[in-house]
């Protein structure tokens, strides 16, 4: 590093102040599955687990909001007072309803559920059925639209044209949508992708439609957040302890505001880059540490004052990977966290 980028580094850093207006407008969303479902560890947490993350969020005095109000206070640019998460489950499991809900109930607990309604309109074994999502509903749970087929919505099927596969999935969101308004009597106004997968061409589709959406790529959100690829932290089994749960929900949304390339999907260079610019008015220590989701660091270069190119030197080799961003903030305890999602769509599954 020269001696100039030292100076340009000390500088910004001494420049910002301890605690700025940045953590009035900061969230974290959590993202579950399943609760006491061990068959499924990968998106499984246990009863023990989840009680014990419960009683942290009441012991360390969070705010558990619904994700609508989150979402309008941003939009209005409203403080949000520090340390106020929202707690989420995607597929409407049974096993949440029948171990997860009577604990956030037995809290008073707002919670929200993303359904892929094809699963209960079959009668899926593993799945809630109607009645009993219209029972939390009553109780403290928002809706969402998971789709209804859960699909890989970002592919096109062979043969299918870029506009067939427009309204085919305009068509898949519209009956999940329809389903739940018929049963519930909900217009859903939040989508969670299938799988946590998006591209450019499908936000603009939930632009579109008028959804804020919500992926499975982990990091807090802020007021600049992109509505259409919201974040949410991940939690199973394998990252449930408390140590790692508490550095999530502490987290501070990194005041990314804009990002390139735009879209996460490989379809060239691998490993590929992303360009990360940063709102120089925040509180935002100049030194980011970036890892790749399977674990080893990737590079990041300083482009100017506010711009870093973040790049691994091995291919990512899984369906879907990140990379995930922290710095230490001045707040003893905190980082800011970002995670850029990237999807080789070349492969089914990981």
């Amino acid at each position: 590093m020269s001696k100039r980028t030292l100076i340009i580094l000390l500088l910004l850093f001494n420049l910002f102040p301890s605690k700025s207006a940045f953590a009035e407008f900061n969230a974290v969303v959590l993202s579950y599955h399943r609760v006491a479902a061990e068959r499924w560890p990968s998106t499984n947490v246990s009863l023990k687990q989840f009680t014990a993350q419960l009683r942290f969020l009441e012991q360390e005095k969070f705010n558990v909001w619904s994700l609508e109000k989150i979402i309008s206070y941003l939009d209005q640019r409203k403080p949000i007072p520090d340390k106020t998460i929202a707690i989420t489950f995607d597929d409407a499991y049974l096993s949440v309803y029948e171990n997860a809900y009577p604990e956030l109930r037995s809290r008073g607990y707002p919670f929200t559920v993303f359904v892929a309604t094809d699963a209960l309109d079959k009668g899926y074994h593993s799945n809630m059925n109607w009645d009993q999502l219209r029972d939390m509903a009553k109780n403290g749970a928002e809706i969402g639209n998971h789709s209804a087929t859960h699909d890989y919505l970002i592919l096109q099927k062979s043969g299918e044209t870029l506009a067939q596969w427009k309204l085919r999935i305009r068509s898949d969101i519209a009956k999940a949508q329809h389903r739940i308004k018929v049963e519930l009597g909900i217009s859903a106004s939040l989508f969670a992708y299938p799988y946590g997968e998006y591209s450019v061409a499908l936000k603009k589709i939930i632009q579109e439609l008028n959804l804020t959406a919500f992926g499975q790529h982990s990091g807090a959100i802020g007021r600049w957040s992109d509505r259409q690829a919201l974040p949410r932290f991940p939690i199973n089994e394998r990252y449930s302890e408390l140590k790692g749960f508490r550095d999530k929900v502490y987290s501070l949304a990194l005041p990314v505001n804009m990002i390139h390339p735009a879209d996460p999907v490989i379809t060239s260079n691998n490993p590929p880059f992303i360009e990360l610019r940063l709102m120089r008015e925040w509180d935002v220590p100049p030194s980011l540490n970036c890892f790749a989701s399977n674990g080893h660091r990737v590079r990041v270069i300083l482009q100017d004052a506010s711009v870093y190119r973040v790049t691994s030197d091995k291919a990512l080799v899984n369906r879907r990977s990140r990379y995930n961003c922290t710095a230490l903030s001045k707040e003893k305890g905190r980082y800011y966290w970002y995670s850029a999602l990237w999807i080789r769509p070349d492969i089914l599954e990981n």
